[in-house]
């Protein structure tokens, strides 16, 4: 993955280890992903085959896979677990 990708990952993490934490409410983790889902424009983008392309990829899919989980746990549909498990995917794509 590129430096960009991984920060970009890495502040995702961030916001959904302050949910879990209760840190942030899920309006609050669901308002800030979102912005930073707004920022993706600003990363690189890979063509298929480019060297990051699958990795680059990996990352933005978990990030919106963890955004889709707080919107359900806002609306009761989900739960912290839920939410960690897509945290882990995410963390597991970053190598963390």
């Amino acid at each position: 993955m590129d430096e960009p990708h991984y920060n970009y990952g890495m502040k995702a993490l961030e916001i959904a280890d302050k949910l879990i934490d209760f840190e942030l409410s899920s309006d609050e983790a669901f308002e800030q992903l979102g912005a930073l889902m707004d920022s993706k424009a600003l990363l690189p983008e890979t063509e298929y085959g480019d060297e990051f392309h699958f990795s680059n990829s990996g990352i933005e899919s978990n990030v919106l896979y963890l955004h889709s989980e707080i919107l359900y746990l806002r609306i009761g549909d989900s739960d912290l677990d839920s939410i960690m498990e897509k945290r882990n995917a995410l963390a597991q794509c970053l190598g963390e």
